[in-house]
């Protein structure tokens, strides 16, 4: 796996997004479905099929450990 960094402009359709909360555990992930312009869109269970970072961020902001950041890494071997 390769961590991804950056500008959202490097996010590919395939890559792997994990929230951060402030502890080690990563129980959520979402792939990312699309990339136009810089709006990328993911899927993710849980919540709705289809959505962005930013609407996953501010549905989680109330959260007792709301997202403070994402991680994107990239499967060894994808171009």
């Amino acid at each position: 796996m390769t961590c991804v960094t950056g500008a959202v402009y490097d996010i590919r359709k395939g890559d792997i997004l994990f929230p951060y909360r402030g502890d080690i555990a990563h129980d959520h992930a979402a792939g990312v479905t699309a990339n136009h312009g810089g709006r990328v869109h993911m899927a993710q269970h849980g919540g709705p099929d289809r959505t962005t970072p930013g609407d996953a961020i501010a549905r989680n902001k109330r959260a007792p450990k709301p997202i403070a950041s994402v991680v994107a890494i990239r499967p060894t071997g994808t171009r």
